[in-house]
């Protein structure tokens, strides 16, 4: 969401799930989810800086971990037995 914003895209009706994203995003990483909440806050207050906000806030995030699909788990390279 934040990188189409970043390049230009308009504020649409994703702005009403801006609540419950971050409080998924909480879940996982308190820190990350007050960075969102922060932008979220800004880019509904004043939707024409979106781009530069979200920019901003890309840049503070951490990155996504790899995602493989249709594994949810890799497997563990060191087995316990």
């Amino acid at each position: 969401m934040l990188q189409n914003y970043a390049q230009g895209s308009p504020l649409a009706s994703e702005a009403e799930g801006f609540d419950s994203l971050v409080e998924s995003v909480r879940k996982e990483d308190p820190a990350s989810a007050d960075i969102l909440q922060a932008a979220f806050n800004k880019i509904k207050a004043n939707p024409g800086a979106r781009v530069r906000v979200a920019k901003d806030t890309l840049e503070k995030l951490p990155e996504p971990a790899p995602i493989t699909p249709g594994v949810a788990d890799p497997p563990n390279p060191y087995p316990s037995n």
